[in-house]
Order: C-alpha cells, then structure tokens, then sequence
C-alpha cells in the first residue's frame, strides 16, 4: 500500500512538471519563431558566402577526402549549418556540389593538358578513375574521353 502511494507521488509530481514545461511552450509567440527562422537564415547566408570563398579561392573541392566535417571546421560553424546550406541554398546534396566543382576543374585539365584520364582523375579529387568517369558521364552526359575528343576537333 505503501508502495502505491509513493509510485502515485511520483506520477502526480511529474505530471506537474511536464504541465509547466507545456505552460511555458505555450507561452512563446509566433514572432519569436519568426526571428529565430530570420537569424538562422542570415548564418546561412554567411556559411554560404564562407562555403563559396572555400569552394571558388581555395579549391577544398581537390581534397579526395573532404567531409561535411570539413567544411564545417574551415567555416567556423557547424555540420547542421553546412548541411542546411547545400540542402536549401545550394539545393542540391553536399556530394553533388563537390562533384560539380571536380567535373569544371576536370573538363579545364580535359582540355589545356595531354595527361591520362586517371592523372586528371586524382588531380581532381577523385579517389579513383571509376568513380571519375561515373561521375562525368552523369554530369557531363558524355565520357571524359569523347569531351576530349570532341572538344579538340
């Protein structure tokens, strides 16, 4: 009986506390939402600016290693932010936005150097010549060999 009361005690004490949490959610109005959704979406716009810099200047795209991690550590911020920014400002995912800037820096080598497809390949930050011509022929809708090809004639 005992027993009961007490398990009873604690039903009641944190049916208390969850009301109050809720009390307090209420509580809350729709322009706090509305300019906590505006500052994040400013630091969006700066991690963009920050991923662009990285991107276009830095080439961190040449790194066969490169992570969302990565990008969040050069950038200041973290892997949420990054991840916010290609999925909503970018629109596209983390790896087709890295891919995109391997296959311009791939078609500029494709076409001012002689080097074998598995060289431009790995300058490009490719890990391997597969993965490469994947990647191109989706992008490109051609082979890295034809782009050549029919770039030079």
């Amino acid at each position: 009986m005992t027993s009961t009361l007490v398990m009873w005690m604690f039903i009641a004490y944190y049916t208390y506390k969850h009301e109050s949490v809720l009390g307090e959610l209420s509580d809350s109005t729709s322009d706090d939402v509305l300019e906590n959704t505006e500052v994040a979406e400013s630091e969006m716009s700066e991690v963009g600016k920050q991923i662009s810099t990285l991107f276009d200047k830095e080439q961190i795209f040449l790194n066969p290693n490169l992570k969302v991690s990565d990008i969040a550590t050069a950038t200041g911020t973290n892997r949420t932010y990054v991840s916010a920014f290609f999925n909503r400002e970018a629109e596209c995912t983390f790896y087709d936005y890295v891919n995109k800037y391997r296959i311009e820096y791939a078609c500029n080598l494709l076409l001012h150097s002689n080097e074998n497809i598995t060289m431009i390949a790995e300058k490009s930050g490719f890990n391997s010549s597969q993965s490469f011509i994947r990647v191109f022929s989706k992008i490109m809708g051609t082979s890295p060999t034809k782009y050549r090809n029919e770039a030079t004639s």
